[in-house]
């Protein structure tokens, strides 16, 4: 077994790696190797090195060291052929790597008591098979306790580090804290709520790794200045993506994302949406139609019926193809529905199951499932072929004319990975806030109220009505729903990774860090206005988007268009990766809520209690909603 002195000299140029306060532990680890040296008589008692600062690892070391003592004191008895200051030292030796990562005493104390044992364990094995004089089987003892050793503490490599924010303290070993699924959103806003010092970052460990919860606007904005090339989206989420065949703008990145950026998004500016406009107007006729024959039977689940709206619409603005699920279930609504289920339980999952080798896409059926959505699109644009040179009015028509001046500019693959990602992303975001727009309406008849005189006073049918124009003519009802989707965004929350090191406050963040950008979060800060009533930042506040002009009229503040995240929204995105459809999504909200207004008066069932969002595929009530529908007197059903 190697002498004090050698074990002291191991244990230094591991802890001169690890580069904390090495001064202070070298004296520490000396004054300690002294006392071990003058107990078994190999040196005479000398006085301790005086130690000028004490910071909180010396600190800490000394207490882990001398709470060891006490430990392998009581236990020594049991091995009566081992000398004490052999158990002490080879600890020692192990232990002296562990003292300069790890901070928090409680994890110490339990981390010494492991140790011990393990190390208890190995040297009475040694002892009763006769060989504790064997260097080869210490040394295994020695391997095996100092991986044994970084291993817990891998969780907490650099803790001691100076950092100007603060860690959410806790979790288990190793693998930090494990929020709840559905609740991550509350969990990670608590955190954020509690922790936050002002510098709007938050460190927590979590599912193994370190993360960073990123809680106000100028963090937010410096990360997302970085993107696509520095900065993006979660790679794990992007592979879930790909493994059900989701290749669109959404998980694009580098090269890719900027050719389709191009491309794509004009296809969803206001000249383009008013041509699905005429669809919309459609889905919904048949939605109120359903409803009016169902309304006098009791409550009416409108949860269902609206996804079905918002895939209505979808089929018929990108393909021209009419699923009508609204009317009699159609079972491509249903595959689509199930892959943005199995986009969480797989980006959820702990390790990709779907990439075992044969059987790995049907454990979940996902892959049969994306076939049959991708086999649905490319049969469509096959039937399709023959109008496509004579429509203009759906997107896949627009792109395909496009794209025959320039065969190699878009392959099949993404143009149907595209379609499928606006069939996902553009029902589940725009049928959740929908929903929630109806039960803000349902809990509250004065507002219904001001909304319909707003309605009625339009000066042409709201089918008529230009898209551009929604916001200046019902100025109210734009308010509401930007409102809505502030406080109950379908994205609550983005995750981002960063590809090479980033400094945020003087501190290097390394490559492949995480971090949560909390997007409700953020949204009830300062950076959101008051609006005309003064209402407080985390109060829903229908009018908030809207002042008074010279006539006391209200209108739309700012520039009349969506807000931007300078003023507290950031339920579209930012900057280069805001979302493109958002136009297509206000456009369908504002009339399918006029035509329900103008026919129906809206409320909750008798009993019905507070509903509570949750992180399905986006965020969404836990339930589905339920509401009375009575029919209007003044206005007969459209």
């Amino acid at each position: 077994m190697k002498s004090p002195l050698k074990k002291r000299k191991t244990a230094m140029i591991i802890a001169k790696l690890q580069g904390k306060e090495i001064d202070a532990a070298e004296k520490i680890v000396a004054n300690y190797t002294r006392k071990l040296e003058a107990e078994s008589g190999t040196v005479k008692s000398v006085e301790d090195e005086p130690i000028e600062k004490e910071p909180m690892v010396a600190k800490d070391s000394q207490k882990s060291l001398e709470s060891f003592d006490k430990i392998q004191v009581k236990r020594v008895g049991k091995i009566d052929d081992l000398e004490p200051i052999q158990n002490r030292q080879l600890f020692l030796a192990i232990y002296s790597i562990a003292i300069f990562t790890i901070h928090n005493l409680d994890t110490q104390a339990n981390m010494i008591k492991y140790i011990t044992e393990v190390h208890d364990t190995c040297k009475a094995f040694l002892v009763s098979n006769d060989l504790s004089g064997s260097p080869m089987a210490n040394a295994y003892i020695a391997l095996a306790l100092l991986t044994l050793a970084m291993s817990l503490l891998r969780s907490k490599k650099n803790k001691h580090a100076s950092t100007p924010w603060n860690k959410v303290p806790g979790g288990l070993p190793i693998i930090g804290h494990i929020p709840h699924v559905p609740s991550i959103l509350d969990t990670l806003e608590g955190w954020a709520d509690t922790y936050d010092n002002g510098s709007g970052i938050v460190e927590v460990h979590m599912a193994g790794r370190k993360r960073f919860i990123i809680c106000n606007q100028e963090k937010a904005e410096l990360i997302e200045s970085k993107r696509p090339y520095k900065v993006i989206r979660d790679t794990k989420f992007s592979k879930v993506l790909s493994s059900l065949q989701i290749c669109g703008l959404i998980e694009a990145e580098g090269e890719t994302w900027k050719k389709e950026r191009r491309m794509i998004p004009p296809y969803f500016n206001h000249k383009n949406v008013q041509d699905y406009a005429g669809y919309a107007n459609l889905v919904f006729s048949r939605l109120i139609k359903k409803w009016s024959s169902q309304c006098d039977a009791g409550p009416v689940t409108v949860t269902q019926d609206i996804y079905c709206a918002a895939s209505d619409i979808i089929s018929l603005s990108m393909l021209g193809y009419d699923l009508d699920s609204v009317t009699a279930p159609s079972e491509i609504a249903t595959v689509l529905d199930t892959i943005a289920r199995l986009i969480v339980n797989r980006t959820t999952s702990p390790f990709p199951y779907w990439k075992i080798p044969i059987v790995g896409q049907y454990i979940d059926n996902g892959g049969p499932i994306a076939e049959k959505a991708v086999a649905f699109c490319k049969q469509v644009l096959a039937e399709s072929a023959s109008s496509l040179q004579s429509a203009n009015n759906f997107l896949a028509a627009k792109m395909l004319k496009e794209m025959g001046k320039n065969a190699d500019q878009f392959p099949e693959e993404r143009l149907v990975g595209n379609l499928l990602t606006m069939f996902i992303a553009g029902t589940e975001t725009t049928a959740t806030t929908t929903v929630s727009c109806m039960y803000q309406l349902a809990k509250d008849k004065a507002l219904q109220e001001e909304l319909r005189a707003e309605i009625e006073a339009l000066e042409e049918d709201i089918e008529s009505i230009e898209v551009a124009s929604i916001p200046s003519k019902l100025p109210l009802m734009t308010s509401f729903i930007f409102e809505v989707l502030r406080c109950f965004p379908a994205v609550s929350l983005q995750q981002f990774e960063i590809l090479i090191p980033l400094c945020l406050d003087d501190v290097e963040i390394p490559a492949q860090s995480s971090f949560f950008i909390m997007n409700r979060f953020i949204s009830k800060k300062s950076n959101t206005p008051l609006g005309p009533l003064n209402s407080p930042r985390d109060k829903f506040c229908a009018k908030r988007y809207l002042t008074q002009n010279e006539n006391g009229k209200y209108v739309l503040s700012g520039s009349g268009d969506i807000p931007t995240p300078s003023m507290g929204f950031r339920s579209f995105g930012s900057g280069a990766r805001i979302c493109p459809g958002r136009h297509l999504s206000m456009m369908e909200i504002s009339l399918v809520l006029t035509k329900i207004l103008r026919t129906f008066e809206v409320s909750l069932k008798d009993g019905q209690e507070e509903m509570k969002h949750v992180i399905k595929s986006v965020l969404a009530f836990e339930e589905d909603l339920e509401v009375v529908l009575k029919p209007r007197v003044s206005k007969a059903n459209e």
